[in-house]
């Protein structure tokens, strides 16, 4: 599926682990990329990410190809004794638009973009991390989480998506937030059409 999706070139280029494409540049240092993922990659082998200036990661949210559909397998932000306030300060830099939610957001338009059947998510109990030693690391329960984002738990055992975020009010103070979403819909669409 994802050679159908980007061409043999790009998974050729996706062997080096410093791959990535920048598929847009958001606000104030902070873009979004495409890239493996380098965190843990029984969770999908690709990434959508959230990067500073020299690249270091902020937020991620990692995916596979499953049928037609994007599934998410993990969305995590930063960790340490600073992780509160690194999200304070992304928050602030992305004009009020919690880095989580534009992560929900951009594999909600990434998959539309790729013409895919829509973004799903990993229920609660097939989290990998869940199996692991690493429970302790789980900070959130992903149930909660799609359900938080409108996203219904169907007969497959998945969380699916709204094919599109849903259409809110903003106040005048969210406005750029709204830009920085559309600003991420055209570069992939001109990405996509290469």
């Amino acid at each position: 599926m994802a050679e159908k999706l980007f061409g043999t070139d790009v998974l050729c280029q996706m062997e080096d682990c410093r791959f990535h494409l920048v598929l847009a540049h958001l606000s104030d240092g902070i873009s979004l990329w495409l890239n493996r993922n380098d965190n843990c990659v029984e969770e999908g082998a690709w990434s959508l990410s959230l990067r500073d200036e020299a690249g270091n990661r902020l937020y991620m949210a990692t995916f596979a190809f499953v049928g037609t559909h994007l599934l998410t397998a993990s969305v995590q932000g930063p960790s340490g004794e600073e992780a509160k306030d690194t999200v304070r300060r992304i928050t602030k830099q992305l004009h009020g638009l919690r880095p989580q939610q534009l992560m929900v957001t951009a594999l909600q338009y990434f998959a539309a973009a790729l013409k895919l059947d829509g973004a799903i998510g990993i229920a609660q109990k097939h989290q990998v991390k869940l199996r692991w030693k690493l429970k302790k690391r789980v900070k959130m329960n992903y149930d909660a989480f799609w359900q938080e984002y409108g996203a219904s738990l169907e007969r497959d055992g998945y969380w699916h998506l709204p094919q599109t975020p849903p259409a809110k009010t903003l106040p005048t103070s969210k406005a750029k937030s709204v830009r920085c979403t559309a600003s991420v819909m055209k570069c992939w669409t001109i990405w996509l059409q290469r």
